[in-house]
Parts: structure tokens; sequence; C-alpha cells
């Protein structure tokens, strides 16, 4: 009888799961007053730039939180080439390495992702940063962001556009 049903919902058309679309403009106002410059504060950049590129080129939280540094560079007249290391996915049973190419943001530069990550990168409170992190916590620049940090990071500023709750994943759709 058990086999019946769950044949009965395998075989069953599949079921449209239409979810509220987000108006993401309040949280893109939001990040743009945020200054890509070395004299915002660590903590404030640090989320500006967790946003930007999670948005630009889809990334989760533990991949945020992977950024390689050295291996991560400008190329192409101001385009970013970000590689993340040893991101959840696995190739074979083995760990990987993710490169991805974020485009500069000329049309709207305080949302820009590029200038973001300059900016982090070079920020003078995070001189003391691990050699590879990007991202640090801006009490304690010797530590690097936890992933629940940053994913909540991401979750208070997309909250600045719902009120869903939970509140939806950056990754989602949004007009």
């Amino acid at each position: 009888m058990k086999a019946l049903f769950k044949y009965s919902r395998k075989s069953a058309p599949p079921r449209p799961m239409s979810k509220p679309v987000v108006d993401i403009t309040p949280s893109l106002r939001f990040v743009a007053q945020i200054r890509s410059s070395t004299e915002t504060s660590l903590a404030d950049l640090n989320q500006k730039t967790d946003f930007l590129l999670a948005m630009a080129a889809f990334l989760r939280p533990s991949d945020l939180e992977r950024i390689s540094l050295p291996n991560s560079k400008l190329i192409n007249q101001g385009d970013l080439q970000l590689t993340i290391v040893a991101p959840k996915e696995l190739r074979a049973g083995r760990r990987i390495t993710k490169t991805f190419v974020v485009r500069k943001n000329t049309d709207f530069k305080q949302l820009c992702p590029v200038r973001a990550f300059i900016s982090s990168k070079h920020h003078p409170k995070a001189t003391g940063r691990p050699h590879l992190k990007l991202l640090v916590n801006s009490k304690d620049p010797s530590k690097t962001l936890r992933t629940t940090t940053i994913s909540n990071w991401l979750h208070r500023i997309v909250s600045k556009s719902t009120s869903q709750k939970p509140v939806p994943s950056v990754l989602l759709p949004c007009v």
C-alpha cells in the first residue's frame, strides 16, 4: 500500500510552487548608501561586499566565506575573477575550486561589486587578516567570519525589501 501511494505521488503531475515576488529595490537603496571606500567601517563594507557578490555571482554564504583572496584578481579592464576554494560541492568525491567572473557595474558605481571587493581587500582595519580570506571579523580582523554571520547579514539586508517570514534567500529570483 505504501509503495502504491509513493508511486501515485511520483506519477502525478508536478504542483506549481509559486512564491511571492520580492521587489529588492529597498535593499539595493540601502546597500547603495554604504560607500565603497576604505574609509567606510569594515563591518558595513563587509556587508555590502557580501550582498553584491552574492547577487552578482549567485553565491551562498558558505561560498562567500571561502573566497580565496590570493587567487582572486582583476582582469579584463576591471572585471573581477573570484576563486572559491573547496565549496560544498564535490566532483568524483574530491573537493574542487570554482571560478567566477564578476563584471564591474559602470552604470551604478555605488552598486558595483568589484569596487566593494577592492575596498574590502584594501581596508586598513583588515591588514591583520588571515592570508587567504577576504572577509574578516570587523572587531578582530585576525579572525575570519563564520558562515552564519554572513547569512545573517544577507537576511538583514533582504528583510528591508520584504516582511515575509522566513526571509527569502538572496539567491531567489527577485524583481
